[in-house]
């Protein structure tokens, strides 16, 4: 029992601390990883969530006094109604190859940092609202596909004039909000199938705590170019481990 729960405590506590220090990235990290420690998508997918939970409770509490409330009320209520579709959508990949699944993850990855490297970022004093609307639906489905919601949100939010903790701030309240709802359509739409991932996350919430802690004490001592840079690598590594690593088995 110890040896099954060893790589994916590593695994979410890792995901956690880079998501405490940039604000999000949780998916990008651990999604491929425990696709690639042998779990199915739908487990991979709970076990995330129930870390995004607790994870998005710790760090927004302890971010609590730069939470963009008029922000992230919207943007939840968005993500509420595209989350389903994006449920269904895995339901009809959980079958794919595991190796299949990791390079598409893969692809997405590498197609966001591309995007972001072409497309110049700047704040902006107002955002159109379908951008807005566009961006959430999106990630909703990203969110309840994959549980890899962040890439599009992180787009949005460089846009704002907001400052790093601000920034952190937002996503992982949006990822708290939107991770119980993530939760029950799982669980209606799987049934079952998905209660022994949902009681390993939680089992393994209290590392998901430190690494959070941790991952936030790091992130306030970094500014937003830095940030950047830092979230630029994360998805450049792992859209290269998640591409190349099926090839080489």
């Amino acid at each position: 029992m110890i040896d099954q729960l060893l790589l994916p405590a590593v695994i979410l506590f890792f995901g956690s601390f880079i998501q405490g220090t940039v604000g999000f990235a949780f998916g990008l990290v651990a999604m491929p990883a425990l696709i690639w420690a042998g779990l199915p998508l739908s487990d991979a997918v709970a076990m995330i969530s129930v870390a995004n939970l607790f994870q998005g409770a710790f760090a927004s509490y302890d971010l609590r006094r730069h939470i963009p409330w008029r922000e992230v009320i919207p943007a939840t209520a968005i993500r509420y109604l595209t989350m389903p579709l994006g449920i269904v959508i895995l339901m009809m990949i959980e079958s794919w190859d595991k190796a299949q699944i990791r390079q598409i993850i893969g692809l997405v990855i590498l197609l966001v940092l591309i995007a972001q490297l072409l497309f110049k970022m700047e704040p902006k004093e107002r955002i159109h609202p379908v951008w807005t609307i566009s961006t959430f639906s999106l990630s909703g489905i990203m969110q309840g596909m994959v549980a890899m919601g962040g890439p599009a949100v992180v787009f949005w939010v460089m846009v704002q004039n907001w400052t790093s903790q601000q920034a952190r701030a937002f996503t992982l309240s949006l990822f708290l909000f939107s991770a119980p709802v993530q939760l029950l359509l799982l669980y209606f739409m799987t049934g079952n199938q998905v209660v022994a991932a949902m009681l390993t996350g939680l089992a393994l919430t209290p590392l998901v705590f430190i690494g959070t802690k941790l991952g936030i004490k790091c992130g306030n001592q970094l500014d937003r170019q830095l940030l950047k840079k830092l979230t630029q690598l994360i998805w450049a590594v792992m859209a290269v481990v998640s591409i190349i690593s099926p090839l080489l088995t």
